[in-house]
């Protein structure tokens, strides 16, 4: 027999209406849904609408709906881990979330997507595989990359993340096309195979007869050598049989005896599962019997059958596996106030030590009401927190609106427990704070804060000294005393108030302020007890010298410098730093040259094959394979030539931005280091999986020596260099942060602290120029000069330096050319020109023209599969920067070709978008005739490349070669002779040169010109299947069809409309891609007198042209400009002198003009399809362009 038990879910569209069915732990069925489908569902309380693209959810006990999650547009894949932690995943875009928190809200990216697009994914967990690939996440991939990719899922803090490594499955066949993954009952997997030539929206549904069932297979992956599982049969067998299932150590098997417990009578399941779970002990874990997760599924068991069991509950929250406390406080929320003891158990969740834990306790809290819930809340906010928990917290503030609650709860009276009252001290605005009575604790507050106004934090300290009764100078050094060494946010702040205290009471404390300045553990104290030091002595001596032990106290007080309020007493200072510009004292060991030629992104040594671990004095001992420089930190660079066993070494500088406390992280597979100058601080060393190990540090602004270390010994592998700073969350450290070569020394340092020293202008000249001219610190010493007005310069020094900075950048290699160093350099000779003579001067500016480096920005146009320029020109011979970012929401890779070689390369590009190492080149086909070629960018990534320019002036064309793009993603670079002619006048200029054009795209590729019917027609006429329709969909607003015609609900209604375009009979002529192309190409020929303008000639002289939209027995109401957002302009009829029909459309010439040939074809099937996406036109195209 058969049950509806739901219905509003269509078969009809393959792929969009309902996919990736699972139930959840808690009973409800899941399923995925696109966003070209509709929700209209009736269940017993309410009609369920939704036209969101995401995860919907079904109670099959109650019959309830609801929108569980965001993702999209078109979801395909959801699965739970065996802990009931949820994961959804996008088809199209491939990208998957952590469904951290479902009630619609979302979305959390867990894992880097590297291919698209994905149909199902899944985890692996089965005995018959080895023990540490089980609870990897699995994912099926169908064009590009044709397999089954698989990741190592890690759990940080509170946040979940994942790390691919080796792939499960991969296949050659281009029709291979794996559409979903399960564990069969033998522990094997099993993996459907579509086995299909095309790939997209308009594939016959299942019940259409037309439907391929020939083709499709299903693989079997087993693991060699290792034993399967016993198949297992639980249908019809007794509970307590069935409940023996619970300690398998497959997910699917524990899933299966779920579902099969849900079918039978509830009374039944809740006395004999209870009864088998009093059987367990929470404490009992192996791999074979883990009985604290069998405890759990009972729990979950319980929770299917909507009976709330707090015994149990409290049983499961004893187990040490955070993961399963974490679930079990997850149950507690969904029961909610059926567990009458529930605030005590969530307030412990909240407490946990686990910050999983926590983050569980506050999403369950939102089940819950008033103070009692926000309690949860005040606790967990109270404790460390992380990026993932700090989401969790805003979501459950925004809920329980708990600033609310906590103001009514002052307001009557009620007592605040003590998390509450650390929560309001810490959670308050600086302005909240200042409003509240000025207790010692509110002052404690206020004095921990930064960015507090200096009147208020003296006023604070006053009020706290009198309180304690103690003196406001003594109780600053108290609280920076207590605070040092710790993460306070507000010790530059309360610092600052330090060196203002009166001298008088600075001398009293003289030894405390000396022992700070010497010996704190944070440098922000270090430097600002220094600056008191300094304040108080009027002189600097004492403390220079005690800074003259070690380069680090050294650099202590070069950094206090600037940090001097008093002017008078910074500038005293100057004969103390200067010499530090060139020597240091004699008891310190000489620094190296420093501050040299800068190249932004980071040294990289391969090495193979590599040795058991990766420390400093390890790689120094070996020889690299192969060097060079790349942008970022990351393990696929170009150098490596091996998989397995090999070796990176990262070498160069990090700038440090702001002083403060910094967090490194690195997590791979296998080991990896970091140090900072000579300190080792992460230490991930050593064979293992995906690991995250972390370290902090305490660093003042500038330039400190990096290396990273990394090895990986084969099998998985992984590298990923965070870190987290004042300011900044964790994040990869940015290409703007790493440079080789220099390397900030004490003497740059030096000089930066001189360059803060007003007066002394002449002087500084003469002594910064000195080091110049010495070759010595150079881009240190001009920044510092940058900042020196050119007119209180000696006439004396201006040639010989602007001699130098010409000197200076010709040196350099034109990859540096667009660094800051080279940066300052031009700036700064071209500041002193103005100090030259008129013919200096421009003999100056044209040196400087041939040594400057042009960085030209391309760029991608979302949606539309193109780059943002068209045409490009460049010097020949000449050094450029391309820097390529990819806006766009799918992959794309830029390439300049040899003239001639478009085409070519573009079907050397598809005929190799097989191979195994497509796409470790980037899909950039290996070809002598490709001149440059980018990495592969994903949306939102940006890449430099430094190109010469071809010596030979001449046509080159520039190309995406990602599959299936060259045809329309393509534009032309021309190599001049003469740059400065082409661009006064390039159509002059190119008729002169006569630059043959090789490339027959480029010869029709233009988007700025008047295109004509003859070169358009013949591909209209036949139009081709495969036409993209999002790009035509958005060159209907790019064309500004929108402003007079309405299609897909977009747009005004001005002129026809198209959507009812060749109806009625009589007008099917109109409905033919020739007659629409004829129609923008020369709207006049055939104008619809409902839509012609009218010529009003008014008794004044005054000519008026425009569309009547309303007439009254004694006016016409006429639009002149459809475009104009103005209201219609109203004629008197009593007026007019002459009124005659139009023969000039109202429509624009040249609309088309912008455009390309494949977009103007896209177009046309936009609109000829009336903007229906069924339309066979584009039955071969996948989302964004795929086609297949």
């Amino acid at each position: 027999m058969k049950i509806r038990m739901l219905q509003g879910i269509s078969s009809a569209d393959t792929h969009h209406s309902a996919n990736a069915l699972v139930v959840g732990p808690d009973g409800w069925l899941y399923w995925s849904r696109g966003i070209f489908n509709i929700a209209n569902m009736e269940t017993p309380t309410r009609t369920y609408r939704s036209g969101q693209s995401g995860v919907h959810r079904f109670n099959p006990r109650t019959f309830e709906v609801e929108f569980h999650f965001p993702i999209g547009p078109n979801p395909h894949g959801d699965a739970f881990d065996r802990w009931g932690f949820q994961f959804a995943n996008d088809g199209t875009g491939g990208t998957g979330s952590y469904v951290n928190i479902g009630k619609g809200r979302g979305n959390k990216k867990w894992f880097p997507k590297r291919v698209r697009p994905v149909a199902a994914t899944g985890f692996l967990s089965s005995s018959h595989f080895p023990e540490n690939t089980n609870g990897n996440f699995l994912i099926c991939n169908t064009i590009g990359f044709q397999g089954v990719l698989q990741h190592e899922v890690s759990f940080n803090g509170a946040d979940i993340t994942a790390k691919e490594i080796e792939p499960i499955l991969v296949s050659s066949d281009p029709n291979f096309r794996p559409t979903d993954i399960e564990i069969g009952g033998d522990g094997a997997l099993y993996v459907s195979d579509w086995c299909n030539v095309l790939i997209g929206h308009m594939q016959h549904n299942m019940r259409d007869p037309n439907r391929d069932a020939a083709h499709g297979r299903i693989y079997r992956v087993s693991y060699p050598g290792r034993p399967l599982m016993p198949a297992v049969k639980m249908k019809g067998k007794p509970i307590a049989q069935v409940c023996e299932n619970l300690f398998s150590t497959a997910n699917s098997v524990r899933y299966r005896a779920r579902l099969e417990l849900s079918g039978r009578e509830t009374k039944d399941v809740v006395a004999q599962v209870g009864a088998f779970a009093k059987t367990l002990d929470v404490n009992k874990v192996s791999l074979k019997r883990d009985e604290a997760q069998a405890l759990l599924e009972c729990l979950w068991v319980f929770e299917e059958h909507r009976v709330a069991d707090e015994a149990l509950l409290k049983r499961v929250l004893e187990a040490d596996e955070q993961k399963i406390r974490a679930a079990a406080i997850r149950t507690l929320g969904h029961w909610g106030e059926k567990v009458p003891g529930w605030q005590k158990l969530l307030v412990a969740g909240s407490r946990d030590k686990s910050p999983l834990v926590r983050a569980e306790a506050v999403k369950a809290a939102v089940s819950f009401e008033r103070l009692a819930a926000a309690e949860v809340v005040f606790e967990a906010a109270t404790r460390p927190t992380d990026a993932e928990l700090n989401a969790v917290l805003n979501f459950a503030r925004s809920q329980l609106a708990v600033d609310k609650i906590v103001q009514e709860a002052v307001s009557s009276g009620k007592p605040l427990s003590r998390a509450a009252q650390a929560y309001v001290l810490r959670n308050a605005s600086v302005a909240d704070l200042l409003k509240l009575k000025p207790t010692e604790a509110v002052h404690e507050a206020i004095l921990s804060r930064p960015n507090v106004p200096a009147v208020s934090l003296r006023k604070s300290l006053v009020a706290l000294a009198a309180i304690r009764k103690t003196a406001p100078t003594g109780l600053l050094l108290d609280l920076l005393e207590e605070r040092d060494g710790n993460k306070s946010t507000g010790l530059a702040t309360i610092g600052s108030l330090l060196a203002s205290q009166p001298k008088k009471d600075l001398a009293t404390v003289a030894d405390r302020i000396e022992k700070l300045a010497v010996s704190a553990k944070n440098n922000a104290i270090r430097r600002l007890a220094l600056v008191a030091w300094i304040t108080a002595d009027g002189n600097g001596d004492d403390a220079l010298l005690a800074a003259s032990t070690s380069k680090a106290r050294l650099r202590d007080f070069l950094d206090a410098v600037p940090a001097i309020a008093n002017t008078k007493l910074r500038s005293q200072l100057y004969e103390k730093v200067q010499p530090l510009t060139v020597d240091l004292p004699s008891a310190l060991k000489a620094e190296q040259s420093g501050s040299a030629l800068e190249q932004q992104g980071i040294k990289v040594d391969y090495f193979f094959p590599s040795a058991a671990n990766v420390a400093i004095e390890t790689l120094a001992a070996m020889t690299p394979r192969a060097s060079g420089v790349v942008p970022a930190i990351i393990k696929n660079v170009p150098q490596k030539k091996q998989n397995d066993k090999f070796a990176l070494r990262f070498t160069g500088s990090i700038h440090i931005p702001k002083s403060g406390r910094y967090v490194f992280f690195a997590n791979s597979d296998d080991g990896s280091r970091i140090y900072i100058g000579k300190k080792l601080v992460v230490n991930n060393d050593g064979l293992h999986g995906m690991v995250e190990k972390s370290g902090a540090i305490n660093l003042p602004a500038g330039a400190h020596p990096l290396v990273v270390t990394y090895f990986d010994n084969g099998g998985g592998d992984g590298l990923q260099i965070n870190w987290r700073g004042p300011g900044f969350g964790k994040r990869p450290i940015p290409t703007t942060s790493l440079s080789v070569g220099g390397g900030e020394t004490l003497h740059d340092v030096a000089i930066g602290a001189l360059a803060s020293i007003s007066g002394h202008d002449a002087r500084k000249v003469t002594d910064l120029a000195a080091l110049i001219k010495a070759g010595r610190n150079r881009p240190a010493a001009i920044r510092a000069l940058r900042g020196v007005p050119v007119k209180n310069w000696p006439a004396t020094e201006i040639g010989p330096v602007v001699d130098n900075m010409v000197g200076y950048l010709s040196g350099m290699p034109a990859s540096f050319r667009t660094g800051p160093a080279a940066t300052d350099a031009m700036a700064l000779a071209r500041a002193l020109s103005a100090r030259l003579k008129p013919d200096q001067a421009r003999a100056l500016e044209l040196r400087l023209k041939n040594l400057n480096v042009r960085v030209i920005a391309i760029g991608t146009v979302p949606h539309r599969m193109i780059f943002d320029k068209e045409r490009i020109a460049v010097q020949a011979g000449k050094p450029v920067e391309f820097r390529f970012t990819n806006t766009d929401n799918m992959p794309h890779n830029f390439a300049i070709g040899r003239p001639g070689s478009l085409e070519e390369l573009g079907l050397l590009a598809e005929k190799t978008a097989r191979d195994p190492d497509a796409m470790a080149r980037h899909y950039i086909p290996r070809s002598d005739k490709v001149l440059l070629g980018s990495q592969l960018l994903q949306t939102g990534q940006t890449q430099a490349l430094s190109f010469k320019a071809p010596t030979k002036p001449g046509v080159y064309p520039y190309v995406c070669t990602y599959p299936g793009h060259w045809r329309r993603m393509y534009g032309t670079l021309y190599v001049v002779a003469n740059l400065e002619e082409y661009q006064a006048n390039s159509k002059a200029y190119l008729a002169k040169a006569k630059l043959p054009i090789r490339d027959e795209l480029l010869k029709t590729s233009t988007r700025g010109r008047e295109w004509k019917l003859a070169e358009l027609s013949p591909s209209i006429q036949q139009l081709p299947e495969g036409r993209a329709f999002m790009v035509g969909k958005q060159l209907f607003k790019v064309a500004n069809c929108v402003a007079c015609h309405k299609l897909n609900n977009e747009g005004q209604v001005f002129g026809p409309d198209l959507a009812k375009l060749g109806t009625p009979a009589n007008e099917k002529k109109k409905h033919s891609p020739q007659y629409i192309l004829e129609s923008i190409l020369n709207p006049s020929k055939d104008i619809d007198k409902k839509f012609q303008s009218q010529v009003f000639v008014l008794d004044t002289g005054k000519v008026i042209t425009g569309m009547v939209v309303k007439e009254t027995p004694k006016t016409f109401e006429v639009v002149i400009d459809p475009q104009s957002k103005g209201r219609p302009t109203v004629i008197q009829k009593s007026s007019i002198d002459d009124r005659t029909a139009s023969k000039t459309s109202i429509m624009p010439l040249g609309l088309l003009n912008k455009l390309s040939r494949e977009e103007i074809l896209d177009l046309i099937a936009y609109v000829y399809a009336r903007g229906d996406k069924s339309n066979s036109l584009f039955a071969h195209e996948h989302e964004h362009g795929d086609k297949k």
